[in-house]
């Protein structure tokens, strides 16, 4: 979404996004960039992720852990991880204590 080659295509070219929608929003992709820039891509933070880890892909057997479907990963921060995996419980009490 962010940056000069964003992967899904520019927001900027939403459907019925008006011009004060866009300047707003403008606003918000700066400083998200700025503090993205400012986090870093160091190798504690920056790497391949899955990028879709929910429940449906994972597979438990016993005390074995495996996880499935590839592909959307990609190289991110790996913060990405994490929220791809919570926006799919955004909507449970749990998620404040996150």
């Amino acid at each position: 979404m962010l940056g000069r080659r964003p992967l899904w295509g520019d927001w900027r070219a939403g459907l019925g996004l008006r011009d004060d929608g866009r300047r707003l929003l403008q606003r918000v992709a700066d400083e998200l960039e700025r503090r993205v820039e400012a986090y870093g891509r160091g190798e504690q933070r920056f790497g391949l992720v899955h990028a879709d880890l929910r429940l449906a892909n994972l597979l438990v057997e016993g005390d074995r852990l495996g996880v499935i479907d590839f592909d959307d990963c990609g190289f991110s921060w790996f913060f990405y991880d994490f929220a791809a995996a919570v926006s799919f419980i955004e909507h449970e009490p749990v998620m404040d204590l996150l």
